[in-house]
């Protein structure tokens, strides 16, 4: 949450308008936590939102920002509560060889809800399912 000035090349950005390194990492926070409630992720946004109020409190002092960020917050554990979420299925994926990236070779996929087997298979159609 530094006041230094961003680099040229991280305002360059589409969407950001920021001229210090907090003002950006405030914006992408921002973005995060929409991405995440987009994605019915509020356990996560709320983290991310409990971050922010505290840097509003307690370092920024802007207590507009922090009354924006509380009714948020609040607005997320109202939908932890009240909205149904079906699980997402997850698919181990593994990529086997030397011609991958170690970090390839053993992963968990994350489908959306209601995406099944067959859609995954169809993704990686190109590839040898081994079951």
């Amino acid at each position: 949450w530094s006041d230094e000035p961003c680099a040229a090349h991280l305002t360059q950005r589409e969407g950001y308008q920021a001229t210090t390194q907090g003002q950006l990492k405030d914006q992408l926070y921002q973005e995060i936590i929409n991405y995440f409630d987009k994605g019915k992720m509020w356990e996560e946004a709320i983290i991310l939102s409990k971050e922010l109020a505290e840097q509003y409190e307690n370092e920024m002092f802007d207590f507009e920002q922090l009354s924006a960020s509380l009714r948020k917050q609040a607005q997320f554990y109202e939908n932890i509560v009240k909205v149904i979420r079906p699980k997402p299925d997850y698919f181990a994926v593994g990529y086997y060889g030397t011609g991958f990236p170690s970090f390839l070779r053993d992963f968990s996929l994350g489908g959306r809800p209601f995406v099944g087997i067959f859609e995954v298979e169809s993704f990686y159609a190109h590839f040898e399912m081994i079951a």
